[in-house]
C-alpha cells in the first residue's frame, strides 16, 4: 500500500481533483519490444497503450504493443492470443518500420473475437509482433509456439 501526500503551495488551500493515471506498457512501442521464446504463455495489457500510428491489414487498431521474437532457424511459427479479455489483433513484421507478413483478426476457434497467426514461414533472425485494439482494453495473453505444437 501507498499512501499519496498532497497539498497546497505556500499557504493555499482549496477544493482539489486527484487521478491517478495508468502509464503505457514498457512495450508501447516496436523499440522497446519485449523479447519472447516459443512454448511459454506471456500476459500483459493494452491498457493505457498509445497510437502507434502503424495500421496491419486494414484493421482499426491503433493501441498497439509490441513482442520480439528471434527464430534460431527457418521455421513455422504460430501465435495464439486465444484467451485475452478483448477483441485483439495481431501482425508479425520483419523489423520495426519493415514488412507486414502476416496478420488476423478474430480467429474462428479462439472466441471472444481473439487473434491467431498459425503456421507462418519464418526464416532465422528477429521479428516483431504486434498486438492492437480499436476502443477495447484488457488482459493479453499470448502463446508462441513452432510447428511441432498443435496449440494455437
Amino acid at each position: 500500500d501507498y499512501i499519496i501526500r498532497f497539498g497546497g503551495y505556500g499557504s493555499a488551500r482549496g477544493a482539489y481533483n486527484i487521478e491517478l493515471i495508468p502509464c503505457a506498457p514498457v512495450n508501447d512501442d516496436c523499440v522497446n519490444a519485449i523479447d519472447v521464446v516459443k512454448n511459454i504463455t506471456y500476459t500483459g495489457t493494452t491498457v493505457a497503450a498509445t497510437d502507434s500510428g502503424i495500421a496491419a491489414c486494414n484493421f482499426s487498431d491503433p493501441y498497439d504493443v509490441w513482442y520480439a521474437y528471434t527464430p534460431p532457424a527457418d521455421e513455422m511459427l504460430s501465435v495464439s492470443l486465444c484467451g485475452s479479455s478483448f477483441d485483439t489483433t495481431l501482425a508479425l513484421f520483419d523489423a520495426c518500420g519493415g514488412n507486414l507478413i502476416a496478420c488476423n483478426d478474430d480467429f474462428l476457434n479462439c472466441g471472444n473475437h481473439n487473434s491467431v497467426l498459425k503456421c507462418i514461414s519464418v526464416t532465422g533472425g528477429q521479428r516483431y509482433l504486434r498486438t492492437g485494439r480499436s476502443v477495447d482494453l484488457g488482459d493479453l495473453v499470448a502463446v508462441f509456439v513452432t510447428d511441432d505444437q498443435d496449440d494455437a
